[in-house]
């Protein structure tokens, strides 16, 4: 029974200690965003199309010596690309959630550096064109875009001790959105973002 209380007495200040050292913030930005694709087509008049992103962060440190720590994020933004058709240019949109899980180095100075994995959800999809805006299809079937994407999430920046951040990340996406057989489009996004890390509890 009293190894019982100890371990539990032990968790509870273990959890407590966390929630005390865990920060929590906002952030958004600015992107460029295109995809990847072998189709030829595609590739030959492809252009970046801009973007955005709005979510929140937690950023839980790792050990006692500071530096390290592991951070995720919660994302809303908008992904695709631009297609050029001489005086006009057709947008393919995605409107996604996308949950990116970084390990990330601070320097004292506040330079950071982070990557990780990201797994998107394609809520919405879309092609803008002269004759209006028509909506994608998402799913499994042959035709249809794939509602998940899932990628690599890569960040380096600067953070002020008032908690104000600034930096610049790319996402790559690594799985094929794209059901149309023999037929490949990969997510790309590169950005610049701003944040601000509120003060951890307790401090």
């Amino acid at each position: 029974m009293k190894y019982r209380i100890l371990s539990l007495g032990i968790l509870l200040f273990a959890v407590s200690n966390l929630q005390a050292q865990t920060r929590f913030g906002v952030t958004g930005g600015v992107h460029m965003a295109h995809i990847s694709t072998n189709d030829a087509d595609i590739n030959e008049e492809k252009r970046g199309m801009p973007g955005y992103q709005l979510g929140i962060v937690t950023d839980v440190p790792l050990g006692k010596g500071g530096g390290w720590s592991f951070q995720n994020r919660i994302l809303l933004q908008l992904k695709g690309t631009g297609i050029s058709h001489g005086d006009h240019t057709d947008k393919i949109r995605f409107t996604s959630l996308d949950l990116p899980v970084s390990l990330q180095y601070q320097s004292k100075g506040g330079f950071f550096i982070a990557g990780g994995p990201n797994l998107g959800f394609n809520l919405a999809a879309s092609e803008k064109a002269d004759a209006g805006v028509e909506k994608l299809e998402l799913g499994s079937e042959p035709g249809q875009l794939n509602r998940t994407d899932f990628g690599l999430d890569l960040r380096a920046g600067f953070r002020l001790k008032s908690g104000l951040m600034v930096g610049l990340n790319y996402l790559r996406g690594l799985s094929n959105i794209q059901n149309t057989p023999n037929m490949t489009w990969n997510n790309h996004v590169f950005g610049l973002q701003l944040g601000y890390m509120f003060a951890a509890k307790g401090k």
